[in-house]
């Protein structure tokens, strides 16, 4: 994890000694060839996606310049600080997942997350992630740090969490793919996704609602995966991140309608995606653990059992006929 004082000043070495003994504790089989997940969320790999609360990473990159060249104008700070960080950032995590993939080769190492969508993608009734975004989806402290894990676990299955990205408000306009921006920046972070051995997309459902708009929201984020795959090798797995809960969890119980089950698991089967993780929070378990128990058992289990049979009964129909 970065301080605040930014990527730039990152002791690569340091980070790699720790990110190995992290690795090696984390997995200690170095046989391992299950899901291997790079989680950063902190702050973005890249200057300009680093709003909001993550500004202070703009801030301090420019600091740094500042302290360094006092006489340079504003527009001169922010474009050698974007330059830096960017580099710095591309640098970081491609070693750190080279340095899995060796530890851990036969693991399925990814960035959570990776490649990114406008959050807003399915708006105006568009179903790809906006060209801005697809333009992000090309970084590089990324690339050395899933290179850095591919090579000291070269059997994980290497990735970042959440990519390919995609806008949260996709679908709200009636459209099925992530905004242009959104693919903009998995565009711009291709070179990252390369490095990956594998996809771990986020597809939770924020709405408790609006069915049509969950479909078109998850619709527009496997959409971008397969988009972002095509123009990778389309031979790596993808594995989406999903739930059972709708977020933000305020209602414990607030569990996803048959609609939405459908809106989300028979989503990724339709879309081919070689599996998913079921994540959801710790939090208040022991009062929250036999409700999942019951909801797993009743709906959930029951309706993904069902969508694999479907499934592989139309795969023996298709290979008899």
């Amino acid at each position: 994890m970065l301080s605040v004082t930014g990527n730039e000043l990152v002791n690569m070495t340091a980070h790699l000694i720790k990110a190995k003994d992290d690795i090696e504790k984390a997995i200690p089989n170095v046989s391992f060839a299950g899901l291997a997940i790079l989680d950063f969320e902190y702050w973005r790999p890249q200057y300009k996606l680093n709003w909001s609360s993550k500004r202070i990473y703009r801030n301090e990159s420019e600091r740094i310049v500042r302290e360094r060249n006092p006489k340079l104008n504003a527009s001169e700070v922010k474009r050698i600080a974007e330059k830096e960080f960017d580099e710095a950032a591309y640098n970081f995590m491609v070693e750190t997942i080279r340095l899995a993939k060796r530890l851990r080769p036969g693991g399925k190492w990814g960035f959570y997350g990776l490649p990114y969508c406008n959050y807003n993608a399915g708006k105006g009734g568009e179903y790809n992630c906006s060209e801005e975004f697809q333009g992000y989806n090309n970084g590089n402290f990324m690339v050395e740090t899933i290179r850095l894990a591919k090579r000291l676990r070269p059997g994980g299955k290497w990735g970042f969490y959440g990519l390919p990205y995609c806008n949260y408000n996709a679908g709200k306009g009636g459209e099925y793919n992530c905004s242009e921006e959104f693919q903009g920046y998995n565009n711009g972070i291709l070179n990252i996704l390369n490095e990956t051995t594998a996809l771990y997309p986020s597809i939770y459902l924020l709405n408790l609602t609006d069915t049509d708009l969950n479909f078109r929201y998850v619709h527009a984020i496997l959409n971008e995966t397969k988009r972002v795959l095509s123009l990778l090798n389309d031979s790596i797995p993808a594995y989406p991140y999903s739930g059972f809960e709708y977020l933000p969890k305020t209602d414990p119980l607030k569990y996803y309608s048959n609609i939405d089950l459908c809106n989300e698991v028979k989503q990724q089967a339709d879309f081919g995606m070689q599996g998913t993780i079921v994540w959801s929070t710790s939090k208040d378990m022991s009062s929250r653990c036999e409700h999942i128990a019951k909801y797993i058992n009743d709906n959930y289990g029951p309706y993904v059992l069902q969508i694999e049979k479907e499934f592989k009964n139309c795969s023996q129909t298709k290979c008899k006929g």
